[in-house]
């Protein structure tokens, strides 16, 4: 199986619901992602076999900025039916925003559904030959044995667990999970989930997220975290300020906010922008430095033009 991984990493966060987040305002959300240096955002694109057709908006002004496209959605697959269509609002969904990869968020409601887990993973990949897609499900799979684990792992290329630790020990959490999923399965555990939201009293506290996001950061295996989650009714103001000020990447944010000012200028559409960002990201992974910011400017655009005359793109 050919594995595919996302193209961008570092520091990444869920956006569940834009309209919880400066009451929908795609503007603000995009400027809050940009102040807040975050690589990459994880939209939800679909809850079952509804397909979220109104987010072209709010994904245009995100990669307008330089920031990563991912998409998840959850799933039920409790029934045979109910599988093919979930897998086919994904796969439609998928088709008509181009994310850079797609999380299977798979918890209480597929569970001891293997038949359906099977059905939905191999008609997904069916449809998404070339995407990268990863499972993002429970952080301790050993607590969870009745979620049909191989069904979807089979068709992944990653994992990307939901590490909530819920107010305790988040490097000790992060080390079970990496430690447990290593024992399910060899796929790489690519990003972790984090934990900076406020449900039923229970936070996490400002040091627990920046202990999180320094373990993720150092540790050689994984690739970037997803905080769950940047949705202001989610997260309380002073855990999201907490993550806006966590450094991450920063030499490589301000290239893209170089880049995005002679963007703008040039009047370059959004799809041609991201064949300049990714030409960055590309340069930064191969080298892992970047020069100064105007010569990685000047190399981008350069690169840029060479992907935008070649005769293999569309």
């Amino acid at each position: 199986m050919v594995q595919r991984l996302p193209q961008f990493t570092g520091k990444g966060c869920f956006l569940w619901r834009p309209a919880n987040s400066f009451s929908g305002d795609t503007v603000k959300i995009a400027n809050a992602l940009t102040a807040s240096n975050t690589s990459f955002v994880a939209l939800k694109i679909h809850n079952g076999y509804l397909q979220y057709t109104e987010l072209a908006p709010i994904i245009s002004e995100i990669r307008s900025r330089g920031i990563g496209l991912g998409a998840w959605g959850y799933i039920y697959n409790t029934s045979d039916t109910q599988a093919r269509n979930e897998a086919a609002a994904a796969i439609a969904t998928c088709k008509r925003y181009s994310p850079d990869f797609y999380l299977i968020d798979a918890e209480g409601d597929a569970k001891g559904h293997p038949n359906q887990a099977a059905i939905f993973s191999s008609a997904l990949r069916l449809g998404l030959p070339n995407m990268s897609i990863g499972l993002c499900s429970y952080r301790f799979p050993s607590l969870h044995m009745e979620l049909p684990w191989a069904q979807y792992l089979n068709f992944c290329d990653f994992v990307a667990p939901q590490v909530y630790w819920r107010g305790y020990d988040p490097v000790g959490n992060l080390t079970r999970s990496k430690a447990e999923y290593a024992k399910l399965t060899k796929l790489p555990y690519y990003f972790a989930g984090g934990d900076m939201y406020l449900e039923k009293g229970i936070r996490p506290t400002n040091k627990q997220v920046v202990d999180f996001m320094t373990a993720v950061k150092n540790d050689k295996d994984i690739h970037g975290t997803l905080m769950w989650a940047m949705d202001q009714n989610e997260c309380p103001a002073d855990l999201w300020a907490t993550y806006s000020a966590f450094p991450w990447d920063a030499e490589l944010q301000q290239v893209v906010m170089g880049l995005n000012k002679f963007l703008d200028d040039a009047k370059v559409d959004v799809a041609a922008r991201k064949e300049f960002y990714l030409a960055i990201l590309q340069q930064y992974k191969q080298t892992g430095a970047l020069p100064k910011p105007n010569s990685a400017i000047e190399e981008a655009i350069i690169a840029g033009i060479k992907i935008l005359k070649s005769p293999a793109r569309p």
